[in-house]
């Protein structure tokens, strides 16, 4: 027995212009065109497991998106990818959490010679600089800037 779409999508003729616009559109970015496409055939009337099923993705992502659009229009499919559940930190933390990593632990009187992302994300919290971070975005920052750091040889090699 199908479930009751309590979603049902209706399109103003301006909406229409725009959302087909974006779908057709070879500059944006993917996850744009792709969440225009799934209003377009929401409206339709296609049910969100076809429509996953012809983008290749989850039906709960359609789901998601096609909620937003009914409650918020076009302002709902403005956000970046994931952006709802990501946390912001300020350019002052990310330093500091570099500044950190760059400190000898025996400094901070930490018995390690050297220490985890997530050691390092506990200290950060204790010190009070951030009130949570996790120890992934710690170690995303930190290898960020590894890929640049490591093209440089520190000595010039052997002859």
């Amino acid at each position: 027995m199908p479930r009751r779409r309590p979603y049902v999508i209706e399109l103003s003729d301006k909406e229409r212009a725009v959302l087909e616009s974006l779908a057709r559109s070879y500059t944006l970015p993917y996850w744009q065109v792709t969440r225009a496409q799934m209003v377009l055939m929401a409206a339709e009337g296609m049910r969100n497991d076809q429509i996953a099923a012809q983008l290749r993705c989850g039906r709960e992502v359609v789901s998601q998106w096609r909620r937003r659009f009914f409650e918020q229009r076009l302002a709902g499919l403005r956000t970046g990818p994931g952006a709802a559940g990501r946390r912001l930190f300020p350019p002052q933390v990310r330093a500091e959490v570099i500044r950190l990593a760059c400190e000898r632990p025996a400094d901070s009187a930490v018995p390690l010679a050297r220490r985890s992302s997530s050691e390092l994300a506990r200290e950060e919290i204790a010190r009070g600089i951030c009130e949570q971070i996790s120890g992934m975005t710690v170690w995303r920052w930190l290898s960020r800037g590894r890929d640049q750091a490591l093209a440089v040889p520190l000595v010039d090699p052997p002859p």
